[in-house]
């Protein structure tokens, strides 16, 4: 099997065998570029409420649009299903990439406030059809790299949001990463992105909404 993940080096290793302080905004910076800023969650599920919640407070409405694609793992919506959303699901193609004529044809009858775009596999899908697709909209691009270890090329450059889930890559029980971009289609600029709060505090809404509480897991 072709691995897309980096490996780490001996460097990186020996680091991890040496005892020291680690600052979280430091454990972060292999997934965050220049001006990016990204918060820790325990699953990618919780980190895609977390957007839907700024989506919802961004629109002043709890009944938004979201495009999520017609593969996809159904638990990872139970958050976001219990936020009260309506869910459209687009159509892949045989190579596992949106159908945008179907897109398209969803969006003129309700345009949606947010569009998953997975990297199925650690496959890079093309992102920029898809930011165009949102420019037009006003939509917000989320990608699901949950397949992939680390940003690689092709992937967290066009978008407003990227997914990571370490736990699926890594030995680890838990352990997922948002991270937000200032310059993605929908345009949230460094203001948007000071008005998501301070990313160490991401989760704790989640943890003590009077629905999200209720799930049988944890942010």
């Amino acid at each position: 099997m072709l691995n897309l993940a980096p490996l780490p080096d001996w460097r990186s290793l020996l680091n991890g065998l040496l005892p020291r302080t680690i600052r979280i905004e430091e454990l972060a910076k292999p997934w965050t570029r220049d001006k990016e800023i990204s918060g820790w969650f325990s699953r990618s599920a919780w980190a895609l409420a977390r957007v839907v919640l700024w989506r919802q407070r961004h629109t002043k409405s709890e009944a938004i649009t979201i495009f999520v694609p017609s593969f996809f793992c159904n638990m990872s919506l139970a958050p976001v299903r219990a936020l009260g959303v309506r869910l459209s699901f687009y159509p892949v193609t045989k190579d596992m990439l949106p159908d945008y004529q179907s897109l398209r044809v969803l969006a003129k009858r309700e345009a949606p406030d947010i569009l998953l775009l997975v990297h199925y596999f650690g496959n890079p899908s093309p992102v920029a059809p898809a930011s165009e697709f949102c420019k037009h909209f006003s939509t917000w691009l989320v990608e699901d790299a949950a397949h992939i270890l680390r940003p690689i090329a092709g992937v967290g450059k066009h978008s407003d949001f990227v997914l990571f889930s370490l736990h699926k890559l890594l030995p680890i029980p838990d352990g997922a990463i948002l991270v937000a971009r200032p310059d993605g289609p929908g345009k949230l600029g460094f203001a948007g992105l000071a008005g998501l709060g301070d990313p160490l505090r991401w989760h704790e809404e989640l943890t003590s909404h009077e629905i999200l509480s209720r799930l049988p897991f944890q942010a």
